[in-house]
């Protein structure tokens, strides 16, 4: 409370008002009480032991008592910036956030510069999204204390909720570089990593908060789902008991629990968790996610559907929102309800849009394409290491990819990794190296010998941990098609598949999927063109350019003729005929992408044509 001079009081309600001060300071509101308490009658004529006994009621939980002392005292002193500010609080905590903004917005003009007046009327902004507003003041408080690494870390989370990813990662990191231990900056991060699809860098992040703090409720839970998207199934399921031992509540948990078997493919155990959340009114936003994925193999997709109704009609957060309308979409689409799953998926994806600059992308396919020239690409002719060790499985999204590896996962000789970071993580240390350029492939002629060696040979030794014995161990990141010629240069002997599907048939997939927001393109249809442009042209350079072995394999002849396409898959690698191949779908191998599901069933032609 400001210091103010109490006039015209007795001597001992000055006292009392001196004490409460201090044992609010204290968080000792109980105590402040008691100071107040034999005075309680002259409130209507004293704002300050209105504003003391009204703070110490909030404290206490008391919120309709403090809300009646802040209503008293305001009568008296309709100016009283201590009233004004816990009236618009109080507000906050019942969730009316207009009256909270209009009450902040009230105390402001009264005290336009007093700083954490100015923090307080920033968050109500953010609170209803105003993120312009809140941008402002935050921006302006950074001008006066740029040392106070919490109005970082608080317009990190403005720029976080206005969608502007990079503006958010540079507050974060201002707060972190501020003071390493602040744990809205660590939670920042780690959000913003999970959604960009970095996922080890996000675990390292919740885990440090719970370093912190174990019983962070909110760190807990999302480690588990990190874990999950990581594949690391068992230690996610360890992760859900940890946090049941820390008080979260066992529906939620018992959602993600069945989520996590769901996607080992233990679907009669997933299912028979969600049939009892569904007898105990208890599904929420995860099991009805859960639901509906599981939904077909038992014929429930209407009940599904009305689940995943009932969690928007209930409320849900922005995030589950977008997952919730996604899932909708797709249950929609199997029903048959066609044109309302199209508008469902389009205001998902209107939801979830992401800027994407299709200028800076097709710029970095242009110097790609420059960089890796017939010259190039002659003169470097069969430099690099000798290793045929590395199988590469590149296209588009949803091209059919994670069935392509699962085929050759299932055979003895092959080892599945799945979608590998690895070449993608040598491409950021180039390009962190040369700061300067547009992209990686302009300042490869400035590496030596010894540089490409290093990074062929650490790329080896990551393979080599993955799995010491077979003959190849596959690298399903389908963006890989971007640094083919990187790859040839690293490895001239590696073998690369790539997984060709019908134009429209991948957008539609694409579009449909709620992917992370790595994949700011396939938010938005012509973005979603713009993009699959320049995968056509690039790889049209790839087949022309390099010597590198590439089989084009398509997604279409594979499911018209299995076995065919198969054999001609497995003479390309130089592997012996497998009959496993054919029956890939009994491989108990898990599969962390978007796929999960599709890979554990028999082949099938129904997304062959959907986007007819």
């Amino acid at each position: 409370m400001a210091k103010r001079t109490i006039k015209n009081v007795d001597e001992s309600l000055n006292v009392a008002l001196y004490e409460a001060q201090k044992a609010l300071a204290n968080s000792r509101p109980a105590l402040a009480l008691k100071w107040l308490s034999p005075f309680q009658q002259q409130a209507k004529k004293h704002p300050d032991l209105c504003y003391l006994m009204c703070l110490s009621w909030s404290q206490l939980g008391e919120y309709s008592r403090a809300n009646y002392l802040a209503q008293l005292g305001l009568k008296r002193d309709p100016h009283h910036v201590g009233l004004i500010s816990e009236l618009a609080r109080l507000a906050a905590v019942h969730q009316n956030f207009e009256q909270a903004l209009t009450l902040y917005q009230r105390a402001h003009q009264l005290v336009p510069d007093d700083p954490r007046m100015s923090e307080q009327l920033a968050k109500a902004y953010a609170a209803l999204s105003h993120w312009a507003q809140a941008q402002e003041l935050y921006e302006q408080l950074i001008q006066r204390f740029p040392q106070v690494a919490s109005l970082h870390a608080a317009l990190g989370d403005v720029h976080w909720g206005n969608r502007q990813l990079q503006l958010a990662e540079q507050c974060y990191q201002s707060a972190i570089n501020l003071d390493e231990n602040l744990l809205r900056a660590q939670l920042g991060l780690a959000r913003l990593t999970l959604q960009q699809g970095a996922l080890a860098q996000s675990r390292q992040w919740f885990e440090r908060v719970l370093q912190q703090r174990q019983d962070h409720s909110y760190a807990n839970f999302q480690l588990i789902g990190v874990l999950r998207l990581l594949g690391d199934y068992e230690l996610a399921i360890k992760q859900i008991d940890v946090a049941q031992a820390h008080g979260l509540p066992k529906e939620l948990l018992e959602a993600q629990r069945a989520d996590i078997y769901e996607r080992m493919g233990n679907h009669e155990q997933s299912h028979q968790i969600i049939q009892q959340l569904r007898d105990q009114q208890q599904i929420g936003v995860v099991a009805a996610q859960v639901w509906a994925r599981l939904s077909s193999r038992y014929s429930e997709q209407q009940q599904a559907l009305e689940a995943l109704n009932r969690v928007l009609d209930e409320g849900a957060d922005s995030e589950n929102i977008i997952a919730v309308k996604f899932n909708q979409g797709k249950l929609l689409h199997e029903l048959g309800q066609y044109n309302e799953a199209f508008n469902t998926i389009q205001e998902a994806n209107r939801l979830n849009l992401v800027p994407f600059d299709s200028v800076y992308w097709q710029s970095r396919i242009d110097s790609t394409i420059r960089a890796f020239s017939a010259d190039y690409v002659h003169v470097n002719q069969g430099r690099g290491l000798e290793s045929s060790r590395p199988l590469f499985i590149v296209g588009m999204p949803r091209s059919g990819t994670s069935l392509v590896e699962q085929i050759l996962a299932s055979h003895g000789e092959v080892f599945g990794a799945g979608e590998l970071t690895f070449m993608g993580d040598i491409v950021n240390h180039i390009e962190s190296t040369f700061p300067a350029t547009n992209c990686y492939a302009e300042v490869l002629q400035q590496l030596d010998d010894d540089q490409f060696e290093q990074y062929g040979e650490s790329y080896l030794q990551q393979l080599q941990m993955l799995n010491a014995e077979a003959k190849y161990v596959t690298d399903k990141m389908p963006q890989n098609f971007l640094y083919l010629g990187l790859i040839q240069r690293l490895f001239p002997n590696a073998r690369v598949i790539h997984v060709s599907r019908h134009a429209l048939d991948t957008c539609l997939s694409i579009y449909f999927q709620h992917f992370t927001m790595k994949h700011a393109y396939a938010t938005d249809l012509e973005h979603l063109g713009i993009y699959y442009a320049q995968y056509v042209r690039l790889m049209q350079h790839w087949n022309k350019q390099l010597t590198l072995p590439i089989y084009t394999l398509s997604y279409e002849h594979l499911v018209a003729d299995q076995e065919m396409v198969t054999r001609d898959l497995l003479a390309f690698c130089e592997l012996d005929w497998d009959p496993a191949c054919l029956e890939y779908f009994h491989n108990s191998r898990w599969v962390t992408t978007a796929s999960h599901d599709q890979v554990r069933q028999p082949m099938y032609d129904t997304s062959v044509g959907r986007w007819k």
